[in-house]
């Protein structure tokens, strides 16, 4: 991201990097399959991601900035806001506690969901 032109200030306060001991920056995210948080807008504003190994912490989310808010971000609410019919008209609606809980778990759900 660095060599994108964004200084080390910019990648600590967005929450994609995190300082070490010694003073440099590494990757909050490195190892993890990340999925992102898109807000109604279509702009990814956090990220959510689960290890692909046996380290801890398991799940991981992006710090609360001035761009993302836990209480204002749903995560995959830029899908149900591009449908043509409300998601008050669905006959059911699912909500899931994690992302990553089950395996394609979000894309079970979604496409009735969202029809």
């Amino acid at each position: 991201m660095i060599k994108l032109g964004y200084t080390k200030a910019e990648l600590l306060a967005a929450g994609l990097a995190v300082q070490g001991k010694n003073g440099g920056i590494y990757d909050k995210f490195r190892n993890r399959l990340m999925l992102p948080v898109i807000d109604v807008r279509g702009d990814v504003v956090a990220f959510g991601s689960r290890v692909l190994d046996k380290s801890e912490p398991k799940y991981m989310n992006t710090s609360e900035t001035i761009t993302y808010s836990k209480r204002r971000a749903l995560y995959a609410m830029n899908l149900a806001k591009s449908r043509s019919a409300p998601i008050s008209s669905c006959a059911r609606a699912t909500s899931t506690s994690s992302r990553f809980t089950r395996p394609g778990s979000t894309m079970r759900w979604l496409p009735w969901a969202l029809r």
